[in-house]
């Protein structure tokens, strides 16, 4: 049996794809890419009994950030983007379209930035 457990949910008006890794043995783990639904995720959550720790941004486009303001208030977690790509995070042009178009507030603040190289150990 893998160490790391991996659920993907295709999520969101874009159909984007969210991830859930977690340890097995502990069940820490980290949402990547919460694109939308909240709901479904926290779900999802649940049904794999996994402790999120953060939510990790692969890069900053509004599809792939749409449940960070909801699972970051529901689940007190921290956001990671990371440092090179936070100004297209934060600078996006289309967010307040696709907020209007989703209902979904685009958070596009990071709590912590992470850096080439640099190693996430969950579990």
């Amino acid at each position: 049996m893998h160490a790391i457990k991996i659920v993907a949910l295709p999520l969101g008006p874009f159909q984007v794809f969210t991830y859930i890794l977690a340890c097995r043995k502990t069940g820490d783990g980290a949402i990547i890419d919460p694109a939308g639904d909240p709901p479904a995720i926290l779900v999802a959550l649940a049904r794999e009994n996994v402790t999120p720790r953060m939510i990790l941004n692969t890069h900053g486009h509004p599809d792939h950030v749409l449940a960070n303001a909801a699972l970051k208030a529901e689940l007190d977690v921290p956001v990671w983007m990371h440092a090179e790509d936070n100004g297209l995070y934060a600078d996006a042009p289309d967010v307040a379209e696709i907020e209007q178009q989703t209902g979904l507030s685009v958070d596009t603040t990071a709590d912590r930035m992470f850096s080439d190289g640099e190693r996430i150990v969950l579990g």
